[in-house]
């Protein structure tokens, strides 16, 4: 294959101005997220996937403009969609030679080969990262969405691919061009994956295993008893892990999975799902009844003061009202730039969703009830506390300022001869100031004979207290300090 300028055709238009939308009601200078789903790498599993019935009728290209916001002020959408159609056809693109291999062999578990299977490699397009230096997300503008959209789509089409595998079960992907593929492989009565990493270059040899697979019927219930027209069915291991999903139609209800015993999910979209079944592929007997639900989940965001916008972590925690702290609860993590976060598929009821810096001590607390779909809420932290932050300055024994790579805090209460140690989460700020969270000590202290059994107001009184300062350089410090009272330590090797 020569080197050659391709130009777009009608199947890679179409994955350009399916998100026209975004871009009719975009101020034209508006500038979105690399994340955009215009900049979705050219995937041919998911480009093949169809998103509506095989055989629905599509929609008109009239229809769907006249459906398109009409901003004030700006040229009718049946305009706009030439305009960008015109922008898309001058994307140039040249694809290199291609002269590579990529050979391998489909077999059976009990090692028998199997002829028909069709293999397709794909290479994403190489320039497509648009990372900062700094290591966040650049931001481009719709218009240069659209052109890396074009040429993402454009290079996966021109070095796509395929082979299908013989009756000694070994395939050949020819005209491969230099750069890393992505393989997949299909075929009918069969779950088809490849043996390790499924990527490789020139000269490799990738294989893979086509497990036999046995259709299963299922019926699936919206959550009024009446029949579901479509859903998703995920099925994986009883503990977790493995398995696959499909689309499931009302009028087509067989799914085929491989032998085993699978949990089987039904679920559609983000707000129903079912509880899962356990199932036993050729001893299960049909048809499988998936009941749809609606999925409670709480959905949120932290909001910190401003003073305390350096933080780049928070642990939120959901759990049942009235619940002692030793009852299980839900916990993640929220980070910047949005704070947001989410419990799903949880019990009706009234929950208790708190922040914090650590894993104890709340910031901010909210009830929030949970009944029949979706919560909202806004956990609002107030300014931090001397009693919940320390400030630190570390230099090193020239003066200099040590990177948070260079330093890590703990803290020591002590009485008497007791003592405990704890480490101590903490943030960099662009001063060169470093944030140690307080918190999870004052909810602790050390009893008789060394155990933790919860904190009095008392306790910063009767406990002497300790920063310890590691650094990788140049050693261990030990600073001492009054809880609630220092605002901030300086810390100097020497």
């Amino acid at each position: 294959m020569s080197s050659a300028k391709t130009t777009i055709g009608v199947g890679v238009l179409g994955v350009v101005l399916g998100a026209l939308g975004m871009w009719l009601v975009l101020p034209r200078d508006a500038a979105v997220p690399h994340e955009s789903p215009l900049l979705v790498p050219y995937d041919p599993v998911r480009d093949d996937r169809p998103t509506a019935r095989p055989d629905a009728t599509p929609l008109p290209e009239a229809a769907h403009l006249e459906s398109q916001p009409k901003a004030e002020g700006r040229a009718p959408a049946r305009d706009a969609t030439a305009a960008l159609a015109a922008a898309v056809e001058a994307v140039d693109l040249v694809v290199p030679e291609g002269h590579g291999r990529i050979t391998g062999h489909v077999r059976t578990k009990e090692g028998a080969p199997v002829a028909g299977v069709l293999v397709r490699g794909w290479t994403p397009y190489p320039d497509l990262n648009l990372r900062r230096s700094t290591g966040s997300q650049a931001r481009v503008s719709v218009v240069e969405q659209v052109r890396l959209a074009a040429l993402s789509a454009k290079w996966g089409a021109a070095t796509e691919r395929e082979g299908l595998s013989d009756a000694n079960g070994e395939y050949t992907l020819t005209e491969v061009v230099p750069g890393e593929y992505y393989l997949r492989a299909w075929a009918t009565g069969y779950d088809v994956r490849s043996i390790g990493r499924g990527r490789a270059v020139d000269g490799a040899t990738i294989d893979f295993l086509a497990v036999p697979v046995v259709t299963l019927p299922i019926s699936v219930l919206a959550p009024d008893g009446t029949a579901a027209a479509t859903a998703r069915v995920d099925w994986s291991l009883p503990k977790g892990g493995g398995g696959g999903s499909a689309e499931w139609w009302s009028d087509t209800p067989d799914v085929a999975i491989g032998p085993g015993t699978w949990n089987l999910v039904a679920s559609v979209g983000d707000d129903l799902r079912s509880k899962p079944v356990l199932v036993t592929i050729g001893t299960t007997p049909g048809p499988v009844v998936l009941r749809l639900e609606v999925r409670n989940r709480i959905e949120g965001t932290v909001r910190f003061d401003a003073a305390d916008k350096d933080w780049t972590y928070a642990f939120v925690t959901a759990r049942r009202h009235g619940a002692s702290e030793k009852e299980a609860s839900e916990r993640q993590g929220a980070r910047p730039p949005d704070w947001s976060f989410r419990f799903e598929d949880l019990e009706p009821g009234d929950y208790d969703v708190s922040a914090a810096l650590n894993d104890h001590a709340p910031l901010a607390t909210e009830l929030v009830r949970v009944v029949g779909g979706k919560a909202k809420v806004t956990l609002t932290v107030p300014r931090l506390a001397s009693a919940q932050v320390l400030e630190a300055r570390v230099y090193g024994p020239d003066g200099t300022a040590l990177s948070e790579e260079d330093v890590n805090f703990s803290i020591m209460q002590r009485s008497g001869t007791r003592g405990q140690g704890s480490g101590g989460r903490s943030v960099r700020r662009p001063d060169g100031s470093f944030l140690i969270a307080l918190t999870s000590f004052r909810a602790v202290r050390v009893g008789e004979g060394g155990r933790g059994d919860g904190a009095s107001a008392s306790d910063a009184e009767r406990w002497r207290w300790s920063i310890v300062v590691t650094s990788k350089a140049h050693g261990t410090k030990e600073v001492e300090f009054t809880f609630g009272v220092t605002p901030r330590i300086e810390v100097r090797f020497e």
